[in-house]
């Protein structure tokens, strides 16, 4: 569990590990008290739908969730003991809007790892210590992703990381995602060009939604409950 911070080579512009990435080094100075304890478990957390019977004509669906220690060098992360199958979904359909109702146990143990913790024997040294547990990325396609996130991924904005700054136009019976050359540099001579669609493009690159930017949308959702159920609504608006 401690092999990230004592026997993981370390050499800048090399990632070698997903301690080497950006991201992990970034979660480190954004929780220091986390990233000084080198005993933390970092987690990936994947999920995807997968047909049991290896009959792909068939219709049935098992989703499973897992969830995936990173603290472990490279070449034994992803082996089937360093896995946790934490969730089994069963099922002739996907999950889709449901996914939130199936994980929420497992999130509500996750945060408990992350707020407060347990108590654990390292049987190495026999010390008891206090955990900590953390999700730094979700493993899915686009589909799962749509259904982990709330965000739908096959509408006019459906890209999660411009939201609603998608480019997207309407076709015969689907959407194309154009205005690909808005994301090259200003000068870049493809952009004064008209032989993509007999249009010079002057629009800049769009911005990147940040984390306050998505929880100032999701603080706009409001949520409505049936007619019969308005008391409950009332009575639970905090909460939600």
């Amino acid at each position: 569990m401690r092999w990230n911070y004592s026997k993981r080579p370390k050499e800048d512009g090399i990632l070698r590990h997903p301690a080497d990435a950006e991201e992990w080094k970034q979660f480190d100075k954004r929780h220091l008290s986390f990233a000084l304890e080198p005993k933390n478990v970092r987690f990936g957390f994947a999920t995807d739908g997968v047909e049991p019977f290896g009959n792909m004509s068939n219709s049935y669906s098992m989703w499973h969730v897992i969830l995936v220690s990173y603290n472990f060098f490279p070449w034994n992360c992803i082996k089937a003991e360093s896995l946790m199958l934490s969730l089994l979904i069963q099922g002739c359909t996907a999950p889709e809007k449901d996914m939130d109702v199936y994980v929420r146990p497992l999130i509500e143990e996750l945060k408990e790892l992350w707020d407060s913790g347990v108590q654990v024997r390292d049987n190495y040294n026999g010390t008891v210590f206090t955990m900590h547990a953390a999700i730094l990325w979700t493993i899915n396609d686009f589909p799962a992703y749509a259904m982990m996130s709330g965000w739908s991924t096959n509408g006019y904005k459906a890209c999660p990381t411009y939201n609603e700054h998608t480019f997207s136009i309407g076709l015969c019976n689907k959407i194309g995602y154009i205005g690909h050359r808005q994301f090259l540099e200003m000068e870049n001579p493809r952009r004064r060009s008209k032989k993509y669609d007999g249009k010079i493009k002057k629009r800049p690159r769009p911005p990147e939604m940040s984390w306050d930017d998505v929880l100032a949308q999701l603080e706009q959702i409001q949520y409505h409950l049936p007619r019969k159920h308005k008391q409950l609504a009332e009575s639970n608006v905090n909460v939600l």
